[in-house]
């Protein structure tokens, strides 16, 4: 494996980076200070220029799975949402969603654009989710309703600009306001990672009380 550095905007770094290549998965990173959509037309300029047979490109998921934030008291944790705490969704493992993009782009028999959906193994509510994380990391997580100005508030917080702001708390609303999946659960699309693994071996030890420096 070779890795090459360089910057998406920058058409002949793209092109020259993935001389060779059949396949490519074009993630569209989160950027902090511009739109997303200027990195984006580099993925066809690439294909173009060395003829990259297939171009995958993940898409807004249910809900990958992320840390839950901090709460006030110590060694407690708060996992928060714009939604309705009472409505169960789906939870999917990251790594799911990266076998899935492998997959695609290992099969040689497509071309065009193809929509693949990746649910997780089970639609839960978040104060089911706050739950299975609590017991897959011994420490006390809650789900909470905030509103959408606390969100974008948040997000701030953490260093996201206003473009990443409102296009996170853009896509909260829309999924809000009746969102209906593409494509429905069914044996093809329900992966298998579960919020509880994903937690035990990525979120617990994140949460774990640190040991005082000697």
């Amino acid at each position: 494996m070779e890795l090459a550095v360089g910057d998406l905007r920058d058409a002949d770094h793209v092109a020259e980076s993935t001389r060779g290549v059949d396949a490519v998965l074009w993630v569209h990173p989160t950027t902090g200070h511009r739109p997303t959509r200027t990195l984006t037309p580099n993925a066809p300029e690439m294909a173009s220029r060395r003829r990259c047979g297939r171009t995958g490109s993940p898409a807004w998921c249910s809900r990958a799975v992320s840390a839950p934030s901090r709460a006030t008291a110590p060694g407690a944790g708060r996992l928060t949402t714009t939604r309705p705490l009472d409505e169960p969704m789906s939870w999917v493992d990251p790594r799911d969603i990266a076998a899935v993009a492998a997959g695609r782009l290992l099969a040689t028999d497509w071309t065009g654009r193809q929509v693949q959906a990746v649910h997780g193994p089970a639609d839960l509510t978040w104060p089911e989710a706050a739950a299975a994380s609590s017991t897959a990391t011994g420490v006390p997580i809650e789900a909470k309703q905030i509103t959408d100005d606390e969100q974008r508030a948040a997000l701030r917080e953490a260093g996201m600009s206003d473009v990443a702001v409102e296009g996170i708390a853009g896509m909260a609303m829309g999924k809000r306001e009746g969102f209906t999946p593409e494509q429905p659960r069914t044996a093809l699309t329900t992966a298998p990672g579960t919020l509880a693994g994903w937690a035990i071996t990525h979120l617990r030890p994140a949460l774990q009380p640190r040991s005082p420096s000697p």
